[in-house]
């Protein structure tokens, strides 16, 4: 009896050994970390419907209505675009919640922008984005992930109302931005 003993000591130690040990420190593809914010371009006249904005480009502009980035869209002509959003600390050095303020040029028909007919010409509207951030811890392989909340007063506005715009109306559908999977701000044009 005392032979198989040791055996069994040492198939439950190993086994313990087995169950404690955590998965490599690689972050899984399909975990989600920092997320973009969705956004879907819906019919004025029917807002249950997705439309196309043609030729959209998009900008990401400082303060100072300075170019950032052009943004690589996955189709020329998109009913729905995701947009990166800045990552701030999230107190300030008083310890209030930062608020980020980060604004995009949407230019829809950009591929008339150069042409030389005046009533054949590109749309601009500015979308600013008023928002703050907070850590959230995910893994030990993947760490930290940003979620973001779009500031209920503000959150999601155009700049520019002037009767040339092609924006009629931006509504915010889900303040808190943890995930890509649904829309978050909807544009209806």
């Amino acid at each position: 009896m005392k032979r198989f003993r040791y055996p069994i000591i040492t198939f439950f130690i190993l086994t313990i050994i087995v169950w404690s040990c955590e998965r490599d420190d690689i972050c899984a593809e399909a975990t989600q970390t920092t997320p973009a914010l969705f956004i879907e371009f819906r019919d004025i006249s029917n807002p249950d419907d997705l439309k196309s904005v043609r030729e959209l480009r998009v900008i990401a502009i400082d303060e100072d209505d300075n170019p950032i980035d052009t943004l690589a869209l996955e189709s020329a002509s998109p009913n729905a675009i995701s947009l990166p959003l800045l990552v701030a600390p999230e107190l300030d050095e008083n310890g209030e919640v930062n608020i980020i303020t980060i604004r995009y040029i949407l230019e829809k028909n950009s591929d008339l922008a150069d042409n030389d007919n005046d009533t054949n010409d590109s749309t601009i509207d500015i979308l600013e984005l008023t928002y703050s951030n907070e850590f959230v811890y995910v893994s030990r392989a993947c760490g930290f992930k940003s979620i973001f909340r779009l500031e209920p007063v503000i959150g999601a506005r155009k700049i520019e109302d002037d009767n040339d715009d092609w924006i009629i109306n931006v509504s915010i559908e889900n303040e808190l931005i943890e995930n890509e999977d649904e829309a978050k701000v909807l544009i209806l044009h």
